[in-house]
């Protein structure tokens, strides 16, 4: 799924409440972004495109260029996880969450088992930050750091900042 806007349009949202997103492949250009969703607006106050995730998963993404994120890119735009899964993908940045301007807020979920070829095996941030609050898991994502090319260094999040925005419930990790 791909929201784009610019100044004089409306970018979107996208609510997922259920469902598989599985499989899906983005090997184009030399700058992909995003094996599953991609959002992005030129809009740089961050009220681009909006992915609000309730429910459902997101996996088996990959995202085979030097740069995005296996299944969720966001750029000048805000991702909401409230829940469902983002699991099992890969990419060269951010394996499940690739953020390039904008908000991100995590207060739900998990994001688990994600593989990035350089950094931030679940989450990489380029220059905003991250807000979580709730019970999110976001555990066991890796980045390929050995010369064998296997998932061999424990790399959650690369981010430029990390906030808890409100109280960590039971079962957040």
């Amino acid at each position: 799924w791909i929201a784009r806007g610019s100044t004089n349009e409306n970018p979107g949202t996208l609510n997922l409440y259920g469902g598989r997103i599985c499989g899906n492949k983005y090997s184009g250009a030399a700058n992909a972004r995003g094996g599953a969703v991609y959002m992005h607006s030129s809009q740089v106050n961050k009220a681009g495109a909006v992915f609000n995730m309730y429910g459902g998963t997101i996996t088996n993404g990959k995202s085979v260029s030097a740069i995005g994120g296996g299944n969720v890119c966001v750029k000048n735009g805000v991702f909401n996880m409230y829940g469902g899964e983002i699991t099992n993908n890969k990419a060269y940045y951010g394996a499940g969450i690739y953020h390039a301007d904008g908000t991100i807020r995590i207060s739900g979920g998990t994001i688990a088992g994600n593989v990035a070829q350089t950094k931030g095996g679940a989450i990489y941030t380029r220059r905003d930050g991250i807000e979580i609050c709730g019970n999110p898991v976001i555990a066991e994502n890796f980045v390929n750091s050995g010369a064998d090319g296997e998932a061999n260094q424990i790399n959650n999040i690369y981010a430029y900042s990390i906030e808890i925005v409100g109280p960590m419930t039971d079962g957040a990790s």
